[in-house]
């Protein structure tokens, strides 16, 4: 019987595992819930099996995600580019997870592409880019994590997920759905949730933890969005918001802090787009979700060097934040 590519895949993995000495675990720039929960659940879990593992992230991530189990022993390369240059140079296997191309590595992206190591890509977006020696890309699974969850069992490991490996999968299952209101609509996934609650994985300890450990600046700046910013179109189909760099300064933000505006203005019966706009350093990140029915990810695909999933998105762009929103108003007529 002919073994499905999944499966190769998985043979592959397993053997190059076998032989590796040190492993580093890449998520993408600006690491979320998904993907911090993928690399430290695979952390830990390499960790277990006696495998010297570390995880190297482009750039600094949410608070609210470093209570995360091994959070301790990230290495951050905008803290230290040499230690984090140096760390990876020592692998001899590299995971790329949460995202599908080097240019998503940040920084870290030109001491991967000269490093001679093997490549195992794990990722749940569309349209991968790299050429890894293992590529294992499912879209229609809700996270990374999930992903995560299966290729640990599969590559035969799964009596060794733990309270701490099935948290750092269950935080990242649940942040990338949004609390399970989006990509979510699989019972597998309810199927593995459960069995990560029997590893120990406590879910009301993982919620409080994600949601309910922010500053008052973060509800201050609520307010303030929600207040000031945020503009109605298209007869009240789609909601604009957005954030400068001057607005973040004055309500102290930090990273995570609008985890989960974007989804607010879904909650009126009329939206059934919103985009959230954020000026970083030189360039605007952009937030799209939306209701069933109304697919943002070719959006952000085609006009903001994006993409995602059906109802949940991001992009970037290099325009100036009044031209990245007229552009967006200028072509959004044609998804609504």
């Amino acid at each position: 019987m002919k073994k499905n590519l999944y499966y190769i895949e998985i043979e592959k993995s397993r053997e190059i595992i076998a032989n590796a000495n040190k492993i580093a675990l890449i998520p993408h720039f600006g690491p979320d819930g998904d993907a911090m929960g993928a690399c430290l659940a695979l952390n830990n879990l390499f960790e277990k099996i006696g495998k010297q593992s570390v995880v190297v992230t482009p750039n600094d991530y949410p608070d609210n995600l470093k209570w995360l189990p091994g959070n301790g022993r990230v290495v951050i390369s905008t803290d230290d580019k040499q230690k984090a240059a140096d760390v990876i140079n020592t692998c001899d296997l590299v995971f790329i997870l949460d995202h599908n191309a080097l240019r998503r590595s940040g920084d870290l992206e030109d001491v991967l592409q000269e490093l001679d190591a093997k490549f195992i890509l794990i990722d749940h977006h569309l349209n991968p880019e790299l050429d890894a020696d293992v590529t294992i890309s499912r879209p229609f699974k809700s996270s990374t994590c999930e992903m995560v969850y299966d290729f640990i069992n599969d590559i035969g490991y799964g009596d060794k997920i733990d309270k701490d490996i099935a948290t750092c999968i269950y935080s990242g299952i649940v942040t990338d759905t949004g609390n399970l209101c989006h990509n979510s609509s699989n019972a597998a996934t309810y199927h593995i949730i459960a069995e990560l609650m029997d590893r120990g994985m406590d879910k009301e300890l993982v919620h409080e933890e994600l949601y309910n450990n922010f500053n008052l600046s973060r509800i201050e700046l609520m307010g303030y969005i929600f207040n000031n910013k945020m503009e109605l179109i298209e007869d009240g189909k789609v909601a604009i918001i957005s954030l400068t760099n001057e607005e973040k300064k004055k309500y102290n933000y930090n990273d995570g802090d609008i985890e989960g505006f974007a989804n607010i203005p879904l909650s009126i019966s009329t939206v059934k787009i919103c985009v959230l706009f954020t000026e970083k350093d030189n360039l605007v990140k952009m937030s799209f979700r939306s209701k069933k029915g109304y697919p943002v990810n070719f959006l952000a695909a085609e006009h903001f060097n994006g993409g995602g999933h059906e109802n949940a998105s991001g992009g970037r762009t290099y325009k100036k934040l009044s031209g990245a929103i007229k552009h967006l108003k200028d072509k959004i007529t044609n998804y609504i």
